[in-house]
């Protein structure tokens, strides 16, 4: 802009501040004042140009992410492979330990005015967070879309948490051992339909109530048959009218492996695992 100025008194050069821009420097005449707020005194005459420059603030992105490990959970924020816009996943620090719930911080170069999303993979054994930001965006599942304003600070947080494990049990009673799902050397692959996609496809089977089961840890002794409760097995049940019954395991920090048996009742064979049956 020129502009018209009388002779030989101090003028203050300066501008109006926004937010996410900082004064870089003044150049032009060697009359032009080094900073703002500046003075410069004009001759007679002069014609001098001052420019100054304005640098753009990058925004900072921060991301934390939370783990809660209180059922015997052993992933860290690295397990999850955060990532921005399909960048190379976040490689996290130790994180602060605050109980089971561990928490990682890790600050991501970003550039204004520019369309971000933010991810992370899901895990089994362990609930899907939901992404939240300072700055009002959220997330849906496991993303977030985020677009910042220069110098803008944005924090966006997820926290997942691991699952309890849960044994569900079904009975299967049937008029003869051959018709048992798991007859002879082996049967369907065991999924949470199978018990009774089994007996709507078997007229002699039914899924029956009342019955127990139990469940050991690790290098449980083998109790065989006995219908009482078993050293070092855990009992649950019995079994609704659905033939089901369930029982969560909370802690799984020192379990390598879980084992399942039914308590036989009385009045009924022990299954042989061979083709002739009982």
């Amino acid at each position: 802009e020129i502009n018209t100025y009388t002779a030989n008194i101090p003028l203050a050069l300066n501008e109006s501040q926004i937010g996410g821009y900082t004064f870089s420097s003044i150049t032009g005449n060697a009359k032009c004042p080094n900073a703002l707020g500046g003075t410069i005194t004009l001759a007679p005459g002069d014609d001098i140009t001052c420019t100054i420059t304005n640098d753009d603030v990058a925004p900072i992105l921060t991301i934390v992410k939370k783990v809660t490990n209180d059922n015997g959970g052993k992933l860290t924020a690295n397990n999850f492979g955060i990532a921005v816009s399909g960048t190379s996943p976040i490689v996290f620090g130790l994180g602060a330990v605050n109980g089971s719930t561990t928490t990682y911080t890790s600050a991501s170069a970003v550039k204004a005015n520019t369309d971000y999303t933010i991810s992370e993979q899901d895990k089994n054994g362990y609930t899907e967070g939901t992404w939240n930001c300072t700055d009002g965006s959220q997330g849906t599942g496991l993303t977030v879309n985020v677009r910042f304003d220069e110098g803008e600070n944005v924090t966006c947080t997820i926290t997942n948490n691991d699952q309890s494990a849960m044994i569900v049990a079904s009975k299967i009673v049937c008029d003869k051992e051959s018709s048992l799902p798991n007859y002879g050397t082996g049967g369907p692959n065991i999924t949470a339909l199978t018990a009774i996609d089994w007996v709507t496809n078997n007229s002699g089977c039914k899924l029956a109530e009342g019955w127990n089961f139990e469940y050991a840890v690790n290098d449980a002794p083998n109790p065989g048959d006995n219908v009482e409760d078993a050293i070092g097995w855990t009992a649950f049940g019995p079994t609704n009218a659905n033939g089901q019954t369930s029982v969560e395991i909370s802690d799984l920090s020192n379990i390598n492996r879980i084992w399942i048996r039914e308590q036989l009742k009385d009045g009924y064979l022990g299954f042989t695992y061979n083709v002739a049956g009982n």
